[in-house]
């Protein structure tokens, strides 16, 4: 006797699971909403970033050097060393690095912001680093600019009092220092807590 031919339904008709289960498709989570204690610590440690390159052009831009310079060529002792104008192209070359420096350091700021503003938590251990040593910088800046003119002073054999250091440098700095410690706070409140713990996890989720 034939078999009757098996029954399909119709294309695109309802087939019902097994055992009474219904198919429910999977649906990946919605990534966390950021909080805006995140934001103000994105944008503080950003602002942090952009008054250090601030700085840097302020510096070599100050009188600063010119002061040195005039205390180095005073000295007779120096005859022995370079010429005013080796002196002038090794100042010119600390200069470009500097500003170098600073347009790196920016960069890098920008990185850690923008890894902290989409929930990596080690974007803000960095950060953390970060904003602490810049607060440490701040307090020890008129130190940093004295050891410039003591790297003379050692070439020079002889004495050189450190120029003044420009008003506008220490109240960057200072600044500076406060948005970091301002971005360190915004960053380890509840909501921000929250924020990086629930992108873990939905990160863990899209992965799968």
């Amino acid at each position: 006797m034939p078999y009757p031919s098996p029954a399909y339904p119709p294309s695109g008709a309802y087939v019902p699971a097994p055992y009474g289960y219904a198919l429910v498709p999977v649906v990946a989570p919605a990534p966390p909403i950021r909080p805006a204690t995140v934001t103000l610590a994105v944008l503080s440690f950003a602002s942090a970033g952009l008054l250090g390159l601030v700085g840097a052009v302020t510096f070599i831009n100050s009188s600063w050097w010119d002061q040195l310079l005039d205390q180095v060529m005073q000295r007779q002792s120096f005859s022995s060393a370079p010429g005013g104008g080796s002196l002038r192209s090794v100042v010119s070359f600390v200069k470009t690095f500097i500003v170098g420096l600073g347009i790196v350091t920016l960069g890098l700021y920008c990185l850690f912001a923008w890894k902290m503003w989409i929930g990596r938590n080690w974007a803000r251990v960095t950060i953390t680093v970060i904003a602490a040593m810049a607060t440490l910088s701040a307090a020890n800046t008129g130190n940093t600019y004295t050891n410039i003119a003591a790297g003379y002073r050692a070439g020079a054999g002889t004495t050189i009092t450190p120029p003044s250091l420009p008003p506008a440098l220490q109240v960057l700095a200072w600044v500076n220092a406060a948005l970091a410690l301002a971005a360190i706070v915004l960053m380890f409140l509840r909501t921000s807590n929250r924020y990086f713990a629930d992108s873990k996890m939905h990160r863990r989720y899209v992965r799968r």
